[in-house]
Order: structure tokens, then sequence, then C-alpha cells
């Protein structure tokens, strides 16, 4: 990354902060941007953590790994038999049919933060059993989980806003979490035959 701040963040945003250290790698969790400066050569974020309110502020480098640390708020979420509208103040609104497969990528709330992984099982009494990222970007371990603890995994870029990331389920099937429709700068994304993405007009 070079001298000049090039991204988006902005000092008071919320946003959700990525973290890899060991026993929450692949985590995130709520916060807020009180600060932005260039420590040590790299650019960092001074971030208040909403859950953890015991816990002091602290400094995260934005790169780390070749990870970006940081995302803005994850987008408002809505089901799709409960909305006629999906307009929005966001940059991104999601509409969702509130439906669950196996390959599925998730991310699993826990502990007052969310866990990237996949749905590997679907389990009776509202249950699905999770398999979170493998080492280093995750733990790696499976947990069985409520589904109502669960949300679609997005990925976030500062080139492309928010977008659906795809799991590898076999040889040469891809699958998508069953996204209906992804709002951003104008455009929709939903979800089209064979479960390949289609991007429409505005909506």
């Amino acid at each position: 990354m070079g001298q000049k701040y090039q991204l988006p963040f902005k000092e008071g945003q919320t946003a959700e902060a990525r973290c890899l250290e060991e026993g929450y790698r692949g985590a995130w969790f709520r916060c807020k941007v009180q600060e932005i400066s260039r420590r040590g050569g790299h650019w960092s974020a001074l971030l208040q953590y909403f859950d953890y309110p015991d816990e002091k502020w602290a400094w995260t480098e934005l790169y780390q790994m070749g990870q970006l640390m940081l995302r803005p708020e994850y987008p408002p979420v809505y089901l799709k038999n409960k909305v006629s509208d999906v307009s929005s103040n966001s940059d991104a609104t999601l509409v969702f049919d509130g439906t669950w497969r196996e390959g599925d990528l998730v991310d699993w709330l826990c502990d007052d933060c969310y866990w990237s992984g996949q749905v590997t099982k679907l389990l009776d009494n509202g249950k699905a059993k999770i398999e979170l990222l493998p080492p280093p970007l995750g733990e790696g371990k499976t947990y069985d989980a409520f589904v109502k603890d669960l949300r679609p995994s997005l990925d976030w870029s500062p080139e492309r806003g928010w977008f659906m990331p795809a799991s590898q389920v076999g040889e040469s099937s891809r699958q998508y979490p069953n996204l209906l429709k992804l709002v951003s700068q104008g455009h929709a994304i939903v979800k089209g035959k064979r479960g390949r993405p289609a991007r429409t007009g505005s909506s």
C-alpha cells in the first residue's frame, strides 16, 4: 500500500473488523473507526468494539497476511416474503429467502461476533452443522449452530463493494448462498439458472 491513504473508511464510521489472532481467526467484530493514521509504515485504524465495552480501543493494521482487516457495516437484510421495496439508504441491501442448504457460506453469530464458515449438514430442531474457515484465516473447527444465528456470507472490496462469494462443491460445481438479490450502486444481482448470478437493471 502506498504512502497516500486510498481506502474509503472514515473516522466515526461503523464497520466490521476481521481478527486473525489465534482463537478468534475468521471472526468479524462490530466496531467504530475512531481514528486512521499511518503507524510504523502501515495504515492503521483505532477501533472501538461495540460488543466488548470493557476492551480498550485498539490499533489494527488495515492489511495483514494479504487480507483487508476492515469492511463497512454489513448491509441490511430483508426476507423476500416481507419486503416489497428493497431500496434503502444503505449502499447495498440484501434480500434473502430465509432457507439454507448444504454448501452455503455463512457467518455465524456466537460470542458477540460473526464467524465465517460453511454449512456442511442441515440438522433437526432448527440447527445446522457449521465448519469454520481453515487456518490461517479461520479456526477450522465444526459446531452445531442454530440457523437463526446465521447470515449469508458476503465479500467486500474497495473496487467491487459488496458481492456474493462462491464456494467450490465437488470438483467442478459452483454453489452460491441463497441470496435472491443484492442491490448495490443502482444494480441488482439475482440468482439465475443453475445457481449462477445474473445481473439485472435497477430495482
